[in-house]
């Protein structure tokens, strides 16, 4: 998964602590730990926020998909493999 050089540099340039609020598509997909497609999927299907437009840049709020990530549903009766996890 590849973040644009230009969004690595501008997050760079926020003070230490400091996230950014609005984030591209890369980094939202990163941020949850899944890949773009799944990212658009999930967006897609609505379970994920839509982007916001700032000029022709299409952004994702990080307030917005932690709020959608609490409302996903939890698996407990799932036969997960915990022992083989990471």
């Amino acid at each position: 998964m590849t973040i644009e050089p230009w969004t690595t540099q501008l997050y760079a340039s926020l003070p230490r602590g400091m996230r950014p609020r609005l984030v591209v598509m890369a980094t939202a997909a990163a941020y949850l730990g899944v890949s773009k497609g799944m990212f658009k999927l999930m967006v897609m299907s609505g379970s994920m926020p839509a982007a916001k437009f700032i000029g022709e840049s299409r952004l994702w709020d990080l307030r917005q998909i932690d709020e959608a990530v609490d409302r996903l549903p939890i698996d407990y009766e799932s036969e997960f493999d915990w022992e083989g996890a990471d």
